[in-house]
């Protein structure tokens, strides 16, 4: 009998404040949106869902609200506080989600603000590890769709701490530091054991052809 690869095991938590908050400032009926809710938070899609209900949030004021147009006042807004609010601030000002803001900042033809990778952890660490700004990564994010750029497929790692499925991770040069792409976990390892051995791996797909895995 083919064993089938176990399911990803989300935390069984009560729902925090934090994490209603952004439920709320994030939830839509637009396809994929629990999912990604779900990555974000460690949970899964049907328990984004049914919370979502329980708030009341499966109303149309909620549902219609990220695919709305934006309007003069929001635009004014973000042009505004786009270099002194994180994307995070400005998204729960404006009832809309991460990307949202990141894609309209983009249409917009803002460049990126060096002063938005002091406002959050994750700024930091990418400015201060790959120098690359916090709009930068989420813009390769969304035009990957989240998704790995070897498997196409979207992460499933758990953060130790966080108990959170972890975000696409930074594949670069560790002696130009140029960046090559994002990847998954897996994929990231693969090509860090490739590096560090093509004999290896050029060894290891010999192997697998063999025995016609391959």
């Amino acid at each position: 009998m083919i064993e089938l690869p176990a399911p990803i095991k989300y935390a069984q938590r009560r729902w925090t404040k934090d994490e209603i908050d952004f439920l709320k400032n994030n939830y839509t009926s637009l396809k994929g949106a629990a999912e990604q809710i779900g990555n974000k938070l460690g949970r899964g899609k049907y328990s984004v869902h049914k919370k979502a209900r329980i708030l009341g949030l499966t109303d149309k004021k909620y549902c219609n609200r990220s695919s709305k147009n934006w309007n003069d006042e929001e635009i004014n807004f973000l042009q505004g506080n786009y270099s002194n609010m994180s994307t995070i601030e400005i998204a729960k000002k404006l009832g809309r989600t991460e990307q949202s803001i990141v894609s309209q900042a983009f249409n917009l033809g803002f460049a990126p603000i060096k002063g938005l990778n002091k406002l959050s952890k994750k700024g930091r660490k990418l400015k201060d590890k790959y120098n690359l700004s916090e709009y930068n990564y989420y813009r390769q994010v969304e035009l990957y769709n989240n998704k790995c750029e070897i498997c196409g497929e979207r992460e499933t790692k758990i953060h130790g701490q966080t108990k959170r499925v972890q975000e696409l991770a930074v594949d670069h040069d560790h002696t130009t530091n140029k960046i090559r792409g994002l990847l998954c976990h897996r994929c990231n390892l693969i090509v860090i054991g490739a590096l560090r051995s093509p004999k290896i791996l050029k060894s290891a797909v010999r192997y697998l052809e063999k025995d016609g895995v391959l």
